[in-house]
């Protein structure tokens, strides 16, 4: 008997202790609850009751707030609903919705902290905006604050190209203007699919020289529209001519669509022909004129004498001829012996 009236004023115990926790959860997410819409109604400051009112409707009022409240202190304990609280007075309601959109609070909050400040308030923004800042949202989680400076270096891009090549994209997106993104972006999801392999080969091509793979890229979309790039069929192809590639080669397919690489120069004669056009070229546009200059003073000197010559020699025959003619005339004048 004493062993059951001992369980039986334990139990009670027991399920004080357990709910214990429970009960300073519930109140530290009521308490949140009203620490974030208070957070908002700082943001807004003088505005009125009823522009806030229709703010946080919007947002989806106390209860949307409640929820959010919740998520917080579970994913980050009362230092995570700091947090938000924090941000959500700086920079309103958008930092609650970024935060909904989030599959981790925690991980986004950490992402946002990793940003200049600066680029919150714009980050925010983007990550707020419905469908698009929940695509967002999901590759910071994967790729932190990253993620983020891509897509906003690069708005509605950035992010989708970090989501196609992860890491890869992170770094491209930091190195490419507008044009060689978009043109990348087109072909990343085909990249992205590619084997182990190929996708690294690839990517070492796109660092070691970024302008001619965006080239090659453009000029393969503008020769074959709607024509995928980078099958493991072509991409074969590529890996194997890189050189001819970056040279400036085009890849054409045949009536049944498999790719070869159009004769262009390879590394000799791009080598050769920058030299050409670097080197040579303007040293000519110098020398010519020099050597014009050069050759016409040669030749006056050639034939300057040869000149003089046949100057002497024409004055000569002209004296020559005078005198011939002066004595012709004394000659002439004389009168005839008897």
């Amino acid at each position: 008997m004493r062993p059951k009236v001992t369980c039986l004023l334990i139990m009670p115990v027991l399920v004080l202790l357990t709910l214990q926790p429970c009960r300073a959860q519930t109140t530290l997410v009521r308490e949140g609850t009203e620490v974030l819409l208070k957070a908002v109604a700082r943001y807004f400051g003088k505005a009125s009751a009823k522009e806030l009112g229709q703010e946080l409707a919007q947002y989806g009022g106390k209860k949307a707030a409640r929820k959010l409240a919740s998520r917080l202190v579970r994913e980050g304990g009362e230092e995570g609903l700091q947090r938000a609280s924090a941000l959500a007075a700086q920079y309103g309601p958008d930092v609650l919705r970024a935060l909904d959109h989030a599959p981790s609070t925690r991980t986004l909050l950490r992402a946002l902290d990793d940003l200049a400040p600066q680029d919150v308030a714009p980050a925010l923004r983007r990550l707020s905006a419905g469908s698009q800042g929940r695509m967002l949202a999901t590759v910071v989680e994967r790729h932190g604050a990253g993620a983020l400076r891509a897509e906003l270096a690069h708005p509605g891009l950035g992010g989708q190209l970090v989501r196609q090549l992860g890491d890869d994209g992170v770094k491209l997106a930091a190195s490419l203007n507008r044009h060689q993104i978009i043109t990348l972006t087109q072909h990343a999801d085909d990249i992205g699919k590619l084997a182990a392999a190929q996708r690294t080969g690839l990517m070492r091509l796109l660092y070691d020289d970024t302008k001619g793979m965006i080239a090659f890229m453009g000029r393969f979309m503008e020769q074959h529209p709607g024509k995928v790039l980078f099958t493991a069929a072509t991409t074969t192809v590529i890996l194997s001519n890189a050189d001819r590639i970056l040279g400036g080669a085009d890849m054409v397919l045949d009536a049944d669509g498999n790719p070869t690489v159009a004769s262009k120069p390879g590394l000799i004669d791009r080598l050769a022909e920058r030299i050409v056009e670097g080197v040579l070229h303007p040293l000519l546009r110098v020398l010519l004129p020099i050597m014009a200059i050069g050759a016409a003073l040669w030749i006056a000197i050639k034939l300057w004498p040869m000149y003089r010559h046949q100057r002497a020699t024409l004055s000569a025959a002209a004296r020559k001829g005078r005198a011939e003619n002066v004595d012709n005339k004394h000659e002439s004048s004389r009168p005839a012996n008897p």
